[in-house]
């Protein structure tokens, strides 16, 4: 019993620093998108010549910038929504909803972050970066769909964490752009040469940390059964079974 209590408490703590990690992505996310939407709309003037060439070459491919932010914009506000316990739990019907939007959404922002990669603002770098992560976002995406349509929840679940955290990254990226931005001045480093760094950090940072939430869930599972096992067998013992 006290070894369940304890996994249970990890369980829990580890659950409530994952969803303050995923909140604040989301948060990032949303106001990353908003502020692209609103500098396409109206660009802004008397811009450091880094982040106006930036603007420009998002506004160059604007039909494009909106096929790729909007939906993404509509995915990081549903995200926090699928990965409610108590809304999967009280309302089923919603929660598969949710899960069918978001697969559609992730299917175009997954194709059109490919298209946008004909002109990549941090070169060859990025290009590698996005070729990789986005696949794999696509992939586990995909993965996802098949397990639940096969009734397998657990693997389901696993792979959906991980096509989150793909696109999430996004969000880790935009901080260390920041950082390169704040410190260019020093560096001597532009968007071209660090923008391909910061994508290759962020979506790796996000998605080890997704990887070692699945490695967690599967311990804590591994060991609550386990314990399960032995009440059952000590109980059989005592009862004489």
């Amino acid at each position: 019993m006290a070894t369940t209590s304890i996994s249970r408490a990890s369980n829990d703590r580890s659950h409530r620093i994952l969803w303050a990690g995923m909140l604040s992505l989301c948060a990032i996310a949303i106001a990353a998108v908003s502020h692209r939407m609103v500098a396409l709309a109206n660009p802004p003037h008397n811009l450091p010549t880094q982040v106006a060439t930036l603007d420009a070459a998002f506004a160059k491919e604007l039909v494009l910038t909106l096929v790729h932010i909007v939906p993404a914009l509509v995915f990081v506000l549903l995200v926090p929504l699928q990965f409610s316990r108590s809304l999967r739990a009280r309302h089923a019907r919603v929660h598969r909803g949710i899960g069918r939007t978001l697969m559609t959404l992730a299917a175009l922002i997954g194709l059109s972050a490919l298209l946008l990669l004909r002109h990549p603002v941090g070169g060859i770098t990025e290009v590698t970066a996005i070729l990789l992560f986005d696949g794999l976002f696509l992939f586990a995406m995909g993965k996802a769909f098949l397990h639940i349509r096969r009734g397998q929840v657990a693997l389901h679940r696993e792979w959906v964490t991980r096509g989150v955290s793909v696109a999430l990254g996004v969000a880790t990226v935009r901080p260390i752009i920041g950082g390169f931005f704040a410190t260019s001045r020093l560096t001597g480093l532009t968007p071209h040469d660090f923008f391909g760094i910061a994508f290759w950090m962020g979506f790796t940072v996000t998605y080890i940390f997704a990887e070692l939430r699945i490695r967690h869930r599967r311990l804590v599972a591994a060991t609550t059964a386990a314990t399960s096992h032995q009440s059952v067998k000590a109980r059989e013992a005592d009862s004489g079974i």
